[in-house]
């Protein structure tokens, strides 16, 4: 084991740089951890990234999905989901958004609705989210 107490840096200016006072075993245990970290995040490297349409379908998709919940939710009028859906098709996100990744969103955005509701309860959420709807 190395011993890290040697001379300071005044008491030693030969030693100088951004690491000049941090110990060799550390600097490379720093070092493994970054390439550890690295190689952790290489599959998301390899991952085609969405293009402008594909990213703007999965948001109306979602706006879709959590104007439909509360409509329901809060018994609101006004199908604003219905509009998100026409503008979906309209768009072709169906081509772009298939059915596996549609459900996983739709399922997401349920289930984050839900515990938001659950969190405030039904009257306060639904208030919330009242004016907000209706100016849509």
């Amino acid at each position: 084991m190395l011993n890290c107490s040697g001379p300071t840096l005044p008491q030693a200016p030969a030693a100088r740089g951004p690491r000049a006072g941090m110990c060799r075993p550390a600097l490379g245990r720093w070092l493994v951890w970054g390439l550890w970290g690295l190689c952790l995040s290489g599959p998301a490297w390899s991952q085609k990234p969405a293009d402008g349409l594909t990213h703007t379908c999965v948001r109306i998709m979602r706006d879709a999905t959590f104007n439909e919940t509360i409509e329901k939710m809060c018994s609101f009028k006004g199908d604003v989901s219905e509009r998100f859906k026409d503008t979906f098709k309209k768009r072709k996100c169906v081509s772009k958004v298939n059915q596996a990744e549609q459900d996983r969103i739709k399922a997401e955005v349920y289930a984050n609705t839900t515990e938001q509701k659950n969190m405030v309860g039904l009257k306060d959420f639904c208030l919330v989210h009242k004016s907000a709807y209706h100016n849509l």
